[in-house]
C-alpha cells in the first residue's frame, strides 16, 4: 500500500512538473513577444544608456527560463548545471558588480565548468551532445 502511495505521488509530481514547464514556456513566448514589440517601439531611446541594459536583462531572463525548463524535463546533474551556468553569467553581465564580486563570479563559472567537465560520469553529460 505504501509503495502505490509512493509511486502514485512520484507520478503526480511528474506530471507537476510538466505543467510547471509549459506555464514557463508560455510565459516565454510572451516575454519573446514582449521584447519584439519593445524593439520596435519607435518611442524608445536606443540612444539612452539603459536601453541595452533592459534589453539584456530581458533576454538573459528568458535564457535562464529555458534552461530551466530543460532542467525540469532532463533530471541531470549536467542540465543544473547549465542553469547556474546560465544564472550566474546573467547576473554577471546584467547587473553590474563590484571587481571583487565579478572576480568570485567569474571563479564560481570556472567552478561550475570544472565540476562538469571533471566531477560529471558519463550518463550525466551524454544529454550535452543530444
Amino acid at each position: 500500500m505504501k509503495e502505490k502511495i509512493q509511486k502514485k505521488m512520484y507520478e503526480l509530481s511528474y506530471l507537476a512538473e510538466i505543467i510547471i514547464s509549459v506555464v514557463i514556456y508560455a510565459i516565454i513566448a510572451i516575454g519573446i513577444a514582449k521584447i519584439v514589440i519593445d524593439m520596435l517601439n519607435p518611442d524608445i531611446s536606443w540612444y539612452r544608456e539603459d536601453a541595452l541594459n533592459y534589453f539584456l536583462n530581458r533576454a538573459l531572463s528568458l535564457a535562464v527560463a529555458t534552461e530551466l525548463i530543460k532542467m525540469l524535463c532532463r533530471h541531470t546533474a549536467s542540465s543544473v548545471i547549465e542553469v547556474l551556468l546560465f544564472a550566474t553569467a546573467r547576473q554577471m553581465v546584467v547587473e553590474h558588480y563590484s571587481p571583487v564580486q565579478t572576480l568570485i563570479s567569474v571563479v564560481a563559472i570556472a567552478c561550475l565548468f570544472a565540476t562538469r567537465k571533471y566531477l560529471l560520469s558519463r550518463s550525466d553529460t551524454e544529454d550535452l551532445d543530444n
